[in-house]
């Protein structure tokens, strides 16, 4: 459910900004506004959360649909879905594996979700996503901010976020990420206006961006908030 508000928030204001400058991917942007050394922490970050939650998560699933239809052990089951995932996409190619995503994201995307989620919520806690968030915020609304704001941001975020989950285990997933947002936010405009601010030729100006949004747009993103606030009423 998160994520979609997250997608909305990206489509009507990160998008723009993105489209401004000639922007492809976050760490492209990082590059450009901060440097090599955050665009280099924040990569490390996602590979990291890549591989020990999203595709273990998924190669986990996979796996346990195969166990269950050949009775192969969950080990064996395992290693022959990652050798023939690795040998599809190196041998047949890229392009034609990411069209093969279509038909696999309509077929696994519930059950990759759910156990991401859990994942996430229970072994992680949401480590990093605080400070990614807190970082593109700074970045493209503060043009104050230097590198070690963000750096501080990233490298923190998923240190509270553990130590959230080890030592105060009784704090809700979502109050949990927001404490953590709030504190990796101070922290890095604090480390920001201790430095002395350095002449910046990428600072993003928001001024010049367009970020109006049709009527289809605001219809569907206003339907999304609604059913998300009935969702979390329900449920909490």
């Amino acid at each position: 459910m998160d994520g979609a508000a997250t997608l909305l928030l990206v489509g009507k204001y990160l998008l723009p900004i993105f489209l401004k400058y000639q922007v492809r991917t976050l760490p492209e942007f990082l590059r450009q506004r901060f440097g090599a050394r955050l665009q280099l922490v924040m990569a490390m970050l996602w590979i990291g959360i890549y591989v020990f939650v999203a595709l273990t998560a998924i190669l986990w699933l996979g796996a346990t649909a195969v166990h269950a239809v050949t009775d192969l052990t969950m080990g064996m089951s395992l290693v022959l879905l990652g050798l023939f995932a690795g040998n599809y996409a190196l041998y047949v190619g890229l392009k034609t594996a990411s069209y093969t995503d279509l038909i696999q994201v309509a077929m696994l995307v519930a059950g990759g979700l759910a156990i991401a989620y859990f994942a996430l919520v229970h072994i992680a806690g949401g480590g990093g996503l605080s400070g990614v968030v807190a970082v593109c915020l700074l970045g493209f609304l503060w043009q104050r901010t230097t590198e070690a704001g963000p750096l501080v941001a990233v490298i923190g975020s998923p240190l509270l976020s553990t130590g959230f989950t080890v030592f105060l285990p009784a704090v809700p997933f979502m109050n949990r990420m927001l404490y953590v947002f709030l504190i990796v936010l101070v922290l890095a405009v604090a480390v920001s206006q201790m430095q002395k601010l350095r002449p910046q030729a990428s600072v993003v100006d928001v001024n010049i961006i367009d970020f109006s949004s049709d009527a289809v747009f605001n219809i569907g993103a206003f339907a999304v908030v609604a059913i998300l606030a009935a969702l979390y009423a329900a449920r909490w």
